[in-house]
């Protein structure tokens, strides 16, 4: 099953004569459930984003155009799979050194050489959690034939990661 919304909203407004303001914010969510033939096998996928953007625009004549921009974007994604109450490989496989967080109780990789694998993937639950902020100012002006544009993008990236270190193998 693969699930998702996604949801945007733009504001314009006309500050004055010279002056206008844009603003942004979209917001999207998504799921996918690849079930596996167990119980408590198979994947889970979660994906959130944010992104808020504000624009100023100011005309200084027809050929000279200042445009200036804040914006912020957050991207989470978690990959994993379906989750126990409790710890299957310690009450019901009898693995009593595999201690795997809360986060971890599935059931348990298991290997038959040769023949399968089943349970979950080992190191999961994962995924980035990212946060990018950024600052933008572009000048445009055009002098007779030529058009030219100065300007920068300064941007602040923060990623960070869920990393489970408790492998649930």
């Amino acid at each position: 099953r693969n699930d998702g919304d996604q949801f945007h909203t733009r504001i314009d407004h006309q500050i004055g004569e010279k002056d206008s303001l844009f603003g942004r914010y979209s917001y999207s969510q998504g799921e996918v459930i690849s079930p596996a033939g167990l119980p408590l096998t198979g994947g889970l996928q979660e994906t959130k984003a944010n992104s808020i953007t504000v624009q100023e625009s100011h005309t200084f004549s027809a050929t000279k155009v200042n445009q200036f921009r804040v914006y912020w974007t957050y991207f989470k994604d978690r990959v994993g799979f379906p989750l126990a109450d409790r710890n299957l490989a310690a009450e019901e496989f009898g693995l009593l050194n595999l201690t795997p967080a809360s986060t971890a109780y599935g059931l348990p990789q298991l290997i038959v050489t040769g023949l399968t694998t089943m349970g979950a993937n080992p190191f999961q639950p994962f995924g980035p959690r990212e946060n990018t902020y950024g600052l933008a100012d572009d000048f445009s002006w055009i002098a007779g034939r030529h058009a030219m544009k100065f300007g920068f993008d300064g941007r602040y990236y923060r990623p960070a990661a869920l990393v489970q270190q408790t492998p649930n193998s």
